[in-house]
Parts: C-alpha cells; sequence; structure tokens
C-alpha cells in the first residue's frame, strides 16, 4: 500500500513539548476531533468529580484529585508502551504526573477566574459544539469514539463547556490587540526564505515490500499496461498524485528515491529504487520552478500568525498574574514541582536578522 505521507513543511510545525515527546498522540483522527485541547495545554481524557476521593492538590480551596491525575497517567502510558515497547522510568512517570498535574492547575485557574468575571457558556453553544462533532463523523463512529474513551454524551458536552469557557475568557483578556501594517512587513522581510516554496514535482509513488514484486509491477507497466491500472492490481489501494519537494521525498521515501524522481521527464516512469521502507517505482507527471512568494500574498497569513502569538503572549501574562494571586497547595510530596511552576509566555517573534 503507498504511503500517505505529512505534507506539512517541517519549519511550520510547533516544537513539541515536553508531555508531547513522552506521550505519543492517537492516529484515530475520531479521537482527536473528541478529545478537545484546552487553550493552556493538551486536554484531559476523563471527566471526574470534584467533591471526592484523595486530593493531589487544591486551588484556591477547590480540589484536584489524586485519581484524576493516576488515570490520565495509567491513559498516557499505555500509548507510551505500545510505541515504545517499555514503561517509563520512575523519573519519567514523576515528571509527567506534574506535568499533568500543572495542566490542570492551569484549567482551575481559568475556570475559577471566568465564574468571578460572570463568563458563562450557553446551552446553545454547547449544542453548536456538540452538532460540529457530529457532522464530521457517522453516528457509529462517534459512538465508538466515546466508548474508546470511556465518555458518556454529557462526557462530551462538559469537555466541550470547559473548551468554550476557556476561549471566551482568553477573548476577553486579548481583546484590543491590533498588528500594524508595518510590523508586518518588517517580519516578513526578516523572514523570507520561510516564504520560499522549493521546486516540487508532482509524482505517483508506488511501495512494495520486496524487489520481486516491483519487477512484476514494471513488467506490467512496460508491457503496455497504464501506471494507474497496474497500481490497482499491484499496489493496495492504488496510487495518488502527491506534490512534493526533494526535502520532503527524501524524509517519506529516501533519497535514492528523490534522486530518481529528479531524473525523470514528465511522463517517464522510474526503475525499482530501493528507500526508506521497501522498493519504490516512481511516475513523474510534472515539475514547477521554486517561487519565492510576494508580501502581499503572504500578509493576512503572517498578520495572523503575529496577532495570535501576541493573544497568546498576552494570555499568558494574565493567567502568570491570576495563579500569583491564588492560593494553590500541593498534598503529594513527589508532585510538589507543579506548585513552584508559573506560566511561562511564548518567546516573542524574533525581529533580529540572523
Amino acid at each position: 500500500m503507498t504511503e500517505t505521507p505529512d505534507l506539512e513543511p517541517r519549519e511550520s510545525r510547533k516544537k513539541p513539548s515536553l508531555l508531547d515527546q513522552y506521550l505519543p498522540s492517537s492516529t484515530s483522527k475520531l479521537i482527536a476531533a473528541l478529545v478537545i485541547v484546552a487553550i493552556v495545554g493538551v486536554a484531559g481524557f476523563f471527566i471526574y468529580s470534584a467533591t471526592a476521593g484523595k486530593a493531589a492538590a487544591t486551588v484556591n480551596g477547590e480540589k484536584i484529585l489524586l485519581s484524576q491525575i493516576n488515570s490520565e497517567y495509567s491513559a498516557y502510558v499505555s500509548q507510551y508502551t505500545a510505541a515504545n515497547k517499555q514503561k517509563p522510568n520512575k523519573q519519567m512517570e514523576q515528571s509527567i504526573k506534574r506535568l499533568i498535574l500543572e495542566r490542570l492547575i492551569r484549567e482551575k485557574l481559568i475556570k475559577q477566574a471566568a465564574e468571578k468575571e460572570g463568563i458563562k457558556v450557553s446551552d446553545k453553544d454547547i449544542d453548536k459544539g456538540v452538532e460540529q462533532i457530529k457532522s464530521s463523523t457517522s453516528k457509529e463512529a462517534l459512538e465508538k469514539g466515546l466508548k474508546q474513551m470511556g465518555w458518556t454524551m454529557d462526557d462530551l458536552r462538559n469537555r466541550i463547556a470547559d473548551q468554550l469557557l476557556q476561549t471566551k475568557i482568553r477573548e476577553k483578556e486579548t481583546k484590543g490587540i491590533e498588528i500594524k501594517d508595518e510590523e508586518v512587513k518588517k517580519y516578513y522581510d526578516q523572514n523570507k526564505k520561510n516564504y520560499y516554496v522549493p521546486e516540487q514535482a508532482k509524482v505517483k509513488i508506488a511501495k512494495f515490500d520486496s524487489q520481486d514484486k516491483a519487477h512484476k509491477f514494471l513488467a506490467d507497466v512496460n508491457g503496455g499496461k497504464d501506471f494507474d491500472a497496474a497500481a490497482k492490481t499491484h499496489v493496495k489501494g492504488g496510487v495518488q498524485s502527491q506534490s512534493l519537494g526533494k526535502d520532503q521525498i527524501t524524509g517519506i521515501y529516501g533519497k535514492a528515491v528523490t534522486d530518481a524522481v529528479w531524473k525523470l521527464s514528465n511522463g517517464q516512469v522510474s526503475d525499482d529504487v530501493k528507500g526508506q521502507s521497501g522498493y519504490y517505482v516512481a511516475k513523474l507527471e510534472s515539475k514547477s520552478a521554486g517561487k519565492q512568494k510576494t508580501f502581499n500574498e503572504v500578509k493576512q497569513e503572517v498578520k495572523g500568525m503575529l496577532t495570535s502569538q501576541k493573544q497568546q503572549e498576552k494570555f499568558n501574562t494574565w493567567l502568570e498574574d491570576v495563579r500569583k494571586k491564588a492560593t494553590i497547595k500541593v498534598l503529594v510530596k513527589e508532585l510538589e514541582q507543579a506548585s513552584n511552576n508559573t506560566v511561562t509566555p511564548q518567546s516573542k517573534t524574533s525581529t533580529k536578522k540572523k
């Protein structure tokens, strides 16, 4: 079966948090849709009562349960173990649990601040959020996803409500931020290389787990059979056109495949090539030259990025101030480090030339 690559440019990807590095995210698109990510961290997987069980910490007198931290850790560690074939060591376990507690403290602070300021979420808003999720998947898939998560529809509604509440208070606290055109132009001028689209090849690549299978496929193609028709016979799911740069092809398939593709003329088919995880046969459809995007082409994109960045900085500063005024008590010795953590604002966009 042909691979489906991640085509997002590497330089545009966010640097993963420590928790992300320890714990690979789910590959299920449905579960990803159900797990609505909180503004200040990874969203929790479970809904709990805040009144029963041993407290790991209190935030202005409100409990954060140790059972919640342990349950979330268990869910995370099962993914980690499946991916790495081993369990986290004790030091990693403590670090992850501290990160979970830190996120829960932040969520509690935000929720308390929202309640204090009279910010509420209506049932109508929650209904809209539920409908958006329902419209993106089938009823059967939604029910299966909820079952996998151990959620009821009420749990899902609660998670949506929490997310909407945090969104509303974020909007309130970051209102009025404006980015001037001069700032946008300055950033563009100093980061032009980030808006250069490299030479790309529109290509179809068939993957095989043995050279013998690749040879049989090539025999059909060289015998006059259409590339796509041959792929339907020899490659499960067939093949699809992809527009990829040299670095992308190298990262996904290996440098040998990149070299083979760039030697082809439009319409030509390569020999079988041993690549990163098998044997590959490529058909070049076309090539496009590299292009520098103009300021006008990316102006709104850059402005949106700078606005979002300033909003995050302002929100983090606000949250840090809220935290300083709060009474936070960590009641489990191994988790004490979380009580001393502060909200770390994201670094500002550099305007210095390298």
